[in-house]
């Protein structure tokens, strides 16, 4: 039935995806579902949803092709996801989110991080602990959060500012969910010795969010790495080259990989003393030092189903 949908109306990949994902909940009858936006928001295909709430994070460098090269332009199209009437989260109050925000939106249907609501944490060493969290329904303290990085204090204050406006949190609930939830590819510790950390980040302000945590906290990790054609990889090569000086380069199978080659004698001009050229993602597996994989989701996805095998072998 869908199939002939994607056809006449010529629906992209993430077109398809999202009326999959909407019949998906439908059919199953879900209470809340939850939409992450593909590409900034005015735009995107989950434009289509009806939502309750909309929560915008940040504004970060990507995708500036079709948002434009300037963090004002990223802000409007995010922006572009407020429903007038809606309760809309932000995750901060800088330049140019809040002040556009100000511009575009009701000031009474937003809910900005601290201004309406805030929270405040630590990580020590591989636990990560809000130490509190308050807003005008709710006050936590001490709660242990299954995710680890500082940032991810930041995401579990929105998630309970955002939710906390559809329904009544009970605190244990929230105490249990907050430490049981778990994010595959997302600063994923899959092994504890030597280290083994996954990490989905794509894009430059990505990357320098993770090299960031990851020396605050852990100190030296050594990067595994690949890149999309389409990021701005060398710029996150030069974030990497803050972390360590030696890299891993491994090439993923997927048509929109960069050539390894490439990324290879950009790492050598940015002054990497040890560059490493790994064939498949299966080798990372084998690296006895303390490793993170990132540079894009699909090869997260290819060190996974690496993992699923072996555990079920």
């Amino acid at each position: 039935e869908l199939k002939n949908v994607f056809e006449r109306c010529e629906l992209t990949y993430f077109e398809a995806c999202t009326l999959l994902a909407l019949r998906y909940f439908e059919e199953e009858g879900v209470d809340l579902a939850v939409f992450e936006v593909g590409m900034g928001g005015r735009w995107d295909a989950t434009k289509v949803c009806l939502p309750e709430v909309c929560v915008i994070t940040n504004i970060q460098r990507d995708h500036t092709k079709w948002l434009g090269a300037d963090c004002e332009s990223r802000a409007v199209e995010k922006l572009g996801i407020y429903r007038r009437g809606k309760p809309l989260v932000l995750g901060s109050m800088r330049y140019p989110l809040y002040p556009k925000a100000l511009e575009m939106c009701r000031e009474e249907d937003l809910y900005v991080a601290g201004i309406d609501f805030f929270s405040y944490g630590r990580v020590e060493g591989l636990t990560t602990l809000m130490d509190f969290y308050k807003d005008d329904a709710m006050d936590l303290k001490e709660v242990e959060l299954g995710l680890w990085g500082r940032y991810q204090i930041d995401n579990a204050s929105l998630a309970l500012r955002a939710t906390g406006l559809l329904i009544k949190l009970e605190e244990q609930r929230v105490r249990r969910a907050l430490k049981n939830t778990r994010w595959e590819g997302r600063m994923e510790i899959v092994r504890k010795d030597p280290l083994l950390i996954l990490d989905g980040a794509h894009n430059p302000d990505g990357v320098a969010r993770v090299v960031k945590e990851v020396k605050s906290h852990l100190g030296s990790l050594t990067p595994v790495f690949t890149a999309l054609r389409e990021k701005e990889w060398d710029l996150s090569l030069t974030y990497l080259r803050s972390l360590s000086d030696k890299l891993y380069l491994v090439p993923i199978k997927h048509h929109r990989g960069e050539d390894i080659q490439k990324v290879y004698q950009k790492a050598k001009e940015l002054g990497f003393k040890e560059i490493h050229l790994l064939e498949e993602a299966r080798q990372a597996l084998d690296l006895q030092e303390n490793i993170i994989v990132l540079g894009s989701l699909y090869l997260i996805g290819e060190i996974k189903e690496i993992l699923e095998g072996v555990h079920e072998g």
